[in-house]
């Protein structure tokens, strides 16, 4: 299929953007085995967006089913995919059921709809809403989680973009219904599709530097706890307690509060081991 003469380089330039982002998430595929199953669902995501815009990007006449209404089938699976993932990654429930009901009426009318002028208003306006549905049920999904996990700040610093992000998106469905039928579709050279590329340029870059982030900062709490903890009894190994003892000593000086210190001491343990076996003194310890 040609290029047309008139397609828009911005729908490359993000289109190209969104592929580098599926390559990154596919390089910590590899390196991050703790997350790969949300990391997938990420890869996933970020391709289809891109498939989405380089089909927007071919678009021209004569109209074709798969540039025109693949392009947004393409984007509505892409939201999809980034909800569930997320919500993996946040160790929630799978509400693969709810995403059926959402996305699956969706995708048949996309079907079944034709390609021309006549239902491109249509179109738009099924896809952005949809697309703002689910980003918007997927930040209310992950709120308390995000906030137990890494805290009221972060939950924010998450949430508050992606509110406006699905403000930006659903104005860009409701601007389609005002000017019905007149068609606002994305290969065209205007203001709104400037800032449709711009609204998306700017939620793949928080989304993957944002989760990104997140995925290394449990990374990190978790080593730090396996460095802090006996991996038999999950108690606090020696290092954890000589930090632990020497806050406890600068907060006595500071306040002049009494401090104390429990040693106990299980004599004859050995016997246990000699007699019962190891295992059986493991499990006396634990």
């Amino acid at each position: 299929m040609s290029l047309p003469a008139d397609t828009p380089v911005l729908l490359w330039v993000v289109g190209f953007q969104m592929g580098l982002y599926a390559l990154m998430w596919l390089l910590s595929l590899v390196l991050l085995r703790e997350s790969r199953g949300a990391i997938a669902h990420w890869v996933l995501f970020m391709a289809m967006l891109s498939v989405g815009l380089v089909l927007a990007a071919l678009r021209g006449e004569p109209r074709h089913w798969l540039t025109y209404n693949g392009t947004n089938a393409a984007t509505v699976i892409a939201f999809a995919l980034m909800r569930r993932g997320t919500e993996r990654f946040m160790g929630l429930p799978s509400r693969d059921r709810e995403q059926l009901v959402m996305v699956l009426p969706v995708l048949a009318l996309l079907a079944w709809l034709g390609p021309g002028r006549e239902d491109a208003p249509m179109r738009i306006v099924v896809a952005y809403l949809m697309q703002a549905a689910i980003l918007a049920r997927t930040l209310w999904t992950i709120r308390p989680v995000l906030a137990q996990e890494f805290g009221r700040r972060t939950m924010l610093g998450l949430t508050v973009p992606g509110a406006l992000l699905v403000a930006v998106i659903t104005a860009l469905g409701g601007r389609q219904i005002l000017v019905w039928p007149d068609v606002a579709e994305m290969q065209g050279a205007n203001a709104a599709n400037l800032g449709l590329m711009l609204t998306y340029l700017a939620g793949s870059a928080l989304f993957s530097f944002a989760f990104l982030t997140l995925v290394t900062q449990r990374l990190v709490v978790r080593l730090r706890e396996a460095s802090m903890r006996d991996a038999l009894t999950g108690l606090f190994n020696r290092r954890a307690m000589n930090e632990a003892l020497q806050r406890a000593w600068l907060r006595h000086r500071r306040t002049r509060e009494p401090l104390a210190a429990l040693v106990i001491d299980l004599d004859h343990f050995k016997r246990i081991n000699d007699t019962r076996g190891h295992a059986a003194g493991d499990a006396v310890l634990v």
